[in-house]
């Protein structure tokens, strides 16, 4: 049953092809059987360190007794939309001209957030807090 292969693993395969495509073209090694690490890094087109890495990495899962780590495929995160309603943007405007009119103190987003969170129950991070004042034009 064959398995699906992604594109990098495809492309290393191609790479391999046209290495023993030449090596059949000259009649002849490219590169000789002895220098096996030059060998691999032609054929793969992947680095001399890397390979000794690699090979480093297998010799020691093998005395472990474990697999190689092999790296997962990177999925993008969900973010999780906050909805504010009028009232609440209300609120936040006002808390804004409160530290400026009645605490006489230039607010933070930090600030405000620690401010938000006690008052309306505000659950966004500093960020969305961020995000939220310059949809409203602060």
């Amino acid at each position: 049953m064959p398995t699906a292969l992604r594109s990098d693993a495809r492309n290393m395969i191609l790479k391999v092809l046209v290495f023993m495509k030449e090596e059949k073209l000259l009649q002849a090694q490219i590169i000789p059987f002895d220098k096996l690490y030059e060998r691999i890094t032609a054929t793969t087109g992947v680095g001399k360190h890397f390979v000794r890495k690699l090979v480093k990495e297998k010799e020691d899962a093998d005395a472990a007794g474990t697999k190689i780590f092999i790296p997962g495929k990177k999925r993008l995160r969900l973010r999780v939309k906050i909805e504010i309603d009028e009232f609440d943007l209300g609120v936040i405007r006002r808390k804004i001209h409160d530290f400026y009119a009645m605490k006489k103190e230039i607010r933070s987003n930090q600030k405000l957030l620690l401010v938000l969170r006690e008052e309306i129950d505000f659950k966004g991070s500093r960020e969305t807090l961020r995000n939220i004042l310059s949809k409203i034009g602060f």
